[in-house]
């Protein structure tokens, strides 16, 4: 694999954790 498409493979794995975090944050406050 390129470096270029590594990198941007790994842009949107952070992309989607930060996604995930967010929702999850946002489920746990309508929970509280």
């Amino acid at each position: 694999m390129l470096p270029v498409a590594d990198f941007h493979l790994n842009q949107v794995i952070i992309f989607q954790n930060t996604f995930k975090t967010l929702t999850n944050q946002k489920y746990l406050l309508k929970l509280s």
